[in-house]
């Protein structure tokens, strides 16, 4: 095993969380358009940033609308 290889639960990242929260504060939702052209600026989605989608979407669901939940759960589904 590799010493870079790290065993445990991922951090989340803490760019997913301060997108999330930017878009939140200067939209009051977060939109699928602004959610598409983030994931694709990420390209594959870490494990630490899934663990942040996962915690942004506990912390702020309801604000998130149909089209970026949709596209977060893609996120999150894609090589688990």
């Amino acid at each position: 095993m590799p010493f870079s290889h790290k065993v445990g639960p991922a951090t989340p990242d803490e760019t997913v969380l301060v997108f999330v929260e930017g878009e939140l504060k200067h939209s009051g939702r977060l939109g699928g358009l602004s959610m598409l052209a983030y994931l694709r600026r990420l390209g594959g989605v870490s494990p630490s940033q899934k663990a942040a989608f996962r915690l942004a979407l506990a912390m702020y669901g309801e604000r998130v609308d149909p089209a970026a939940h949709a596209l977060i759960r893609q996120a999150l589904a894609a090589n688990a």
